[in-house]
């Protein structure tokens, strides 16, 4: 299908969809100098591995520099922390 009508089908426009072709998410076939196709098993892969979610995807830790670890291991502490100081209730006084 071409990427219109593969947009059209996920929800997306039609340049949401040729930025996930570029960055290499999804896969096309040329037609013609600019006519793409798309193959229907890779746009339902697409749907289950991309489609809803938002955001940089993570790389994986053996990817990443030592500097960026030391980030990311920072990161989650800091979420941890805020989100066990969210699930505290706070400590009430009886009322008189």
């Amino acid at each position: 299908m071409t990427v219109a009508q593969a947009a059209k089908e996920l929800g997306m426009t039609p340049s949401g969809l040729r930025t996930a072709i570029t960055e290499g998410r999804l896969r096309r076939t040329l037609l013609h100098a600019r006519t793409s196709l798309i193959a229907r098993e890779d746009l339902e892969r697409y749907r289950r591995e991309h489609l809803g979610k938002r955001g940089k995807r993570m790389q994986p830790e053996d990817a990443l520099t030592e500097q960026q670890r030391k980030q990311r291991a920072y990161q989650r502490a800091y979420y941890l922390r805020r989100k066990a100081a969210r699930t505290q209730q706070p400590a009430t006084e009886p009322a008189e």
